[in-house]
């Protein structure tokens, strides 16, 4: 496969390894003489997770802005994170179904 650009690559990596169940992470990039990445191993030497809790994998975890905005109002009524996530995730059928975790909530704020 050949993409326009490394942000394009990278974006489709994050895709695809969030229904694969395996979590990635960008250290380096290891670029041809055109600009492209050369090389893709796409063979797993490690436990995949069901693709039910891949959402939850630390390279698929985002905030939304309009969960951030929740984050703050709720913060801004002085409950605790922990409180607040669980109050934010009770509209949403629970915690585990926001897309992000009670740390991911904590680190928002700082």
């Amino acid at each position: 496969m050949e993409f326009d650009s490394v942000e394009d690559a990278w974006n489709f990596l994050l895709q695809y390894e969030g229904k694969m169940g395996f979590n990635v992470r960008k250290n380096y990039e290891n670029r041809g003489k055109d600009g492209q990445v050369h090389d893709f191993v796409s063979e797993h030497n490690h436990v995949l997770h069901p693709p039910k809790t891949s959402h939850l994998l630390s390279s698929q975890r985002k905030i939304s802005e309009i969960q951030a905005i929740d984050i703050e109002l709720v913060d801004d009524s002085k409950i605790r994170p922990r409180a607040a996530h669980e109050f934010i995730g009770a509209h949403v059928g629970g915690s585990s179904n926001l897309g992000y975790t009670h740390q991911d909530h904590k680190n928002y704020l700082r």
